[in-house]
């Protein structure tokens, strides 16, 4: 049996969670992912085309009737057709509207294409496959429910067709293979034997692919592009390439390029768009931030052709997180396609890490040849002058700068109307933001500044493009015919202007019930047109996130939505915080929000003693000014420390502080309304934070679950997981393997026989053999974290050590009284410190800490829990340690719940980085932790920690 066929087709079994009818509604990705203002219709023949296929291209096929046919494929669903070798093409109709990225031929008459979208907000990946049995004369698409977005296909010599694109959490793998051509797909599991689920198999021999000096025909880098443009003389960057015959060769690229070569690559010929180039080139310093309005604004209401590069970190380009980042790519690009650009990369991609970055530079403005250059305030220095230099040394015309903040120069309004597409400003950057960074969707106006220029005349704002006293020409503008806007579209656009002030007024009414806001908020959507609804409820619910309206905006979103990804994401984030145990010990301590009291100042003031501290040592770091209570636990007299001297701080409230009111939180349910015929969305139904949070509605207890019926759905939503534990990415095995599959790979809380002695120094004890110490790395600053662990009857410690460049000094003034414990640390270096208590990833504890000792803690943002912990911090030249006590009973409901499922993360997070949590809950943020045992006669008296006793404190004079 030939190799192949051995490893393949396995079927893996699924444990479907839901209840699902016979005839059950399949979510899948649209057939138009697009929305009307991007024009796909219109723009389809100026789209950048990804790949290109011949029949039978091998030279003893030359003869062949079928041999001059060929197939390009490209954005907004492009299809065009060659039967000739490649002299002249045509459109195709397209089923679809989404990015389309390989083409591959199983057959003289079969051809199969595959490519695909992502969900707005949700980022679930979502594949499309369209099958030809006529030569590429019409496809049509093939229900792949599952399927996640495909990028690359291949032939093996046995004609089995193999696809490598996303990973599937249902399929558990990231390549899939048909036997049909291309009409049904299954997983192909074996390419994780290397431990790497990121890494596609190499188990085909690509029967098309070029090897005329050029190392690889899909090309993605800087430096493949500027030898394409060598050998081809385009001057549009080529973007694929495959051979027709035995001599020819067709490459594809930007803007609907496509070249052939009937001298085996000596010489070349346009066949479509050889005279075509970018107008303008946007140079961004990350997605989020991109001037995504502009561009949507050049392209799509002056028609001038676009393309944007993306600074991308020194982090990218580290081989493990390959996948991960080409996914990042990917949505840019279905963002910047969707705003009519034709291309986005990476301004230093993988292979050109290493490059001066003014090499990179030059070669980017050569490979796209703008006439304006626009940077982006984001962009670092270094680059910002690289591409500076680059451009106004190579004949750019004009060079600006772009910025969120008014300088003096022209200004694109969030709330500017562009009418000959008929939107405004603010929802090209929201839909963008929708795909590139739905957490942090912040419209705002642009504002333009020249840094060099060859014209005075104006540019941007007033109705002006950018472009404005320029020459362009054809090869600069879009073609094709605009669709034209109704007279009543504008009218509903031009009410819109004020749109930010309803959604401010609607979020700010403190006073409004529950009920009242409910009303507000429904007449509110009814109000607005269909097509802006999830604008409008994405922008009220990130006003409301951490407030008692929250939950109705999550209703509202899973009952208009119920249809999209959004809406079942809702849904389940619902349940998420219904069953959280976080959530349910804040109600169950009954905890009612106070006004914040201004004490006396510190050296004043009155303030308990930790029961961590040694006496006589450490009133050798103190400078008098104030005295302390001693708690049941300490003896002898205590000087207040100076704030410098990062004595042991209680972040507890122990000064009695004035109660107001009790504010009444309510909560509305969740509405009972269920269709009988479930929407069954199978990336979504198994994707592992979804499972998670699945668990707690049911049983958390673990001898429950496994004597669970074979169909009871905790039992299935259980089996699912221990897949994902052993079968999964490496990230999710590495999070769930100790609780799921039985592997160890969780950090050891260990019993401490005595508490330590806080003072960051970690020389007690408790911290010796730290051979079970976890590794953090920062999702924002790539920082590395250390943490240890021990614990007691009462007490949780931990120890967490970070480098002393990843959190800078903390030169703030520290509050006093009531207003100490919850600071605004927004402005500041901290770390922040997270405990899942219930291990669902959705819901948590949270602590934050700056290295003078400011804390703040909340339950998913709610500062009303008020734990008793204590907190040291010791820097050195090299390091920041943190070492904290957390009383037990303020983190779970007894000491068993300590024991279940429960999940930590660390990380440093920089003043002013925005770090709001991600839509799903991402594994490599978190790390497993498990407790050491204690013998089994002490397991029996082990009773839920009683409060810390501390004596009475003394009124304040």
């Amino acid at each position: 049996m030939d190799g192949l066929n051995r490893v393949l087709v396995r079927t893996i079994p699924i444990f479907f969670s839901l209840a699902v009818t016979a005839n059950p509604i399949w979510a899948d990705v649209q057939h138009h992912p697009l929305p009307d203002y991007s024009d796909a219709q219109s723009l389809r023949g100026d789209s950048s085309l990804n790949a290109v296929a011949f029949a039978n291209p091998r030279p003893e096929a030359a003869q062949n009737a079928m041999a001059g046919i060929g197939i390009a494929v490209g954005d907004r669903g492009a299809l065009f057709r060659s039967t000739d070798h490649g002299e002249t093409w045509n459109a195709v109709a397209s089923p679809v509207d989404c990015r389309l990225l390989d083409v591959v031929w199983t057959s003289s008459r079969s051809v199969v294409v595959a490519g695909g979208a992502y969900d707005p907000l949700t980022q679930l990946s979502r594949g499309v496959v369209l099958v030809s049995r006529d030569a590429g004369a019409s496809f049509r698409r093939i229900n792949n429910h599952d399927l996640p977005l495909i990028r690359k296909l291949s032939l093996s010599k046995n004609r089995l067709l193999i696809a490598n694109g996303d990973w599937s959490h249902s399929q558990l793998t990231n390549t899939f293979a048909s036997r049909d051509g291309g009409q049904t797909w299954q997983g192909s599991g074996d390419q994780r034997r290397s431990g790497d689920p990121t890494q596609p198999i190499n188990q085909t021999e690509p029967i098309n692919q070029t090897d005329f000096g050029i190392a690889d025909a899909n090309v993605q880098s800087a430096t493949s592009f500027i030898r394409w443009q060598r050998i081809t003389g385009s001057p549009a960057p080529v973007r694929n390439a495959c051979r027709i015959g035995t001599n020819q060769l067709c490459a594809v690229g930007d803007h609907g390029l496509i070249l052939t070569s009937k001298d085996d690559g000596q010489t070349w010929a346009a066949r479509r768009g050889g005279d075509r180039h970018a107008a303008i080139l946007f140079v961004a310093g990350d997605a989020e931030t991109a001037s995504w309005s502009l561009l949507g604004s050049e392209s799509l209401q002056w028609r001038h052709r676009c393309a944007l590069l993306v600074e991308q970190p020194a982090g990218n380009a580290v081989e493990n997180q390959a996948a991960s980042h080409q996914k990042q790519l990917e949505l840019v690009r279905q963002a910047a396609v969707m705003l009519g650009a034709a291309s986005v990369d990476w301004f230093r991609g993988r292979d050109d890490f290493d490059e001066p970055i003014d090499r990179q530079a030059r070669r980017w403005i050569a490979i796209h040849r703008p006439s304006v250059v626009v940077i982006d305030e984001s962009v670092t220095n270094e680059t910002r002058q690289a591409v500076f230099n680059a451009a106004t040394s190579m004949g750019v015309n004009r060079v600006l700068k772009s910025s969120r903040r008014d300088h003096g120069g022209s200004l694109l309004h969030q709330s500017a109307m562009l009418p000959r597409i008929g939107m405004l400003a603010a929802d090209l950057i929201l839909d963008a933001q929708h795909l590139v960074a739905p957490e942090h969707c912040e419209p705002a106006s642009i504002s333009v500044t020249r840094l060099y220029d060859s014209n005075s005349s104006r540019i941007g704002g007033g109705g002006e493009s950018i472009m404005a006293g320029l020459a362009v020409d054809q090869s600069n503008q879009l073609g094709g015919i605009a669709k034209s806007i109704s007279r009543h579209r504008l009218q509903v656009v031009q009410a819109r202007t004020k749109q930010s002030k309803l959604i401010e007024g609607l979020v700010n009414i403190k006073t409004s019930s529950s009920a009242e806001f409910e009303n507000s908020l429904r007449q509110l959507m009814d109000q607005t047109a269909a097509e802006d609804q999830l604008r409008m409820i994405w922008s009220i619910l990130g006003r409301t996130v951490g407030t008692r309206f929250e939950d109705l905006c999550l209703e509202e979103i899973a009952n208009r939505f119920r249809d999209q990804s959004i809406g079942k994401w809702a849904s389940v984030r619902i349940d998420a915080y219904r069953n959280s145990a976080e959530q349910q010990f804040l109600k169950s301590k009954a905890v009612t929000t106070t006004d914040l009291v201004q004490v006396a100042p510190a050296q004043a003031a009155t303030v308990a003693l930790s029961p961590f501290q040694n006496m006589q040592a450490d009133s050798d770091r103190t400078n008098g000014g104030g005295t302390y209570q001693q708690s049941d636990f300490q003896n002898g007299e205590y000087q207040d420390s100076e704030f410098q001297d990062y004595g042991v701080r209680q972040a507890s409230a122990v000064i009695p502080v004035g109660v107001a009111k009790p504010d009444v939180i309510q909560a509305s349910p969740v509405s009972q309304e269920v269709s009988s015929t479930p929407i069954v969305d199978l990336q979504l139904d198994l994707h592992p934070a979804v499972l998670l949070s699945r668990l707690n509605d049911n049983s958390d207890n673990e001898e429950e679950l496994s004597n669970a019926s074979p169909t009871d759905p905790t039992a299935t939503t259980m089996g699912d997981i221990r897949r994902i534990a052993m079968q999964g990415t490496r990230d999710w095995k590495r999070l769930l393997a100790s609780n799921f599959a039985g592997r160890s790979q969780a950090c050891l809380v260990k019993r401490a026989a005595a508490p330590p002695r806080l003072d960051g120094n970690l020389n007690d004890a408790c911290w010796d053999n730290p051979t079970d110490a976890a590794g953090f790395k920062s999702a924002l600053s790539q920082d590395q974290v250390q943490l240890r662990f021990a614990s007691d009857q009462n007490y949780l410690y931990v120890a967490a050590v970070c480098p002393s460049n990843s959190i800078a000094t903390d030169k703030g003034i520290r509050s006093t009284g009531r207003a100490a414990r919850d600071q605004v640390l927004f402005d500041v270096d901290r770390l922040r410190l997270r405990f899942d208590t219930d291990g669902d990833l959705w819901t948590s504890h949270c602590i934050e800490i700056t290295d003078a000792g400011r804390t703040r803690d909340s339950i998913d943002g709610d500062i009303r829990w008020q734990p008793t912990w204590y907190v040291d911090v010791h820097r050195t030249e090299q390091t920041v340690t943190f070492e904290l006590a957390i009383r037990r009973s303020d983190l779970a409901r007894g000491v068993g719940d300590l024991d279940a499922r429960w999940f930590v993360s660390a990380e440093p997070i920089r003043a002013a980085a925005k770090s709001k949590a991600p839509i799903f809950p991402s594994p490599t943020e978190w790390r497993s932790v498990q407790f050491e045992q204690p013998p089994q006669s002490q397991q029996r008296s082990l009773r839920p920690a009683g409060p810390v006793r501390l004596a009475p404190v003394k009124e304040l004079r």
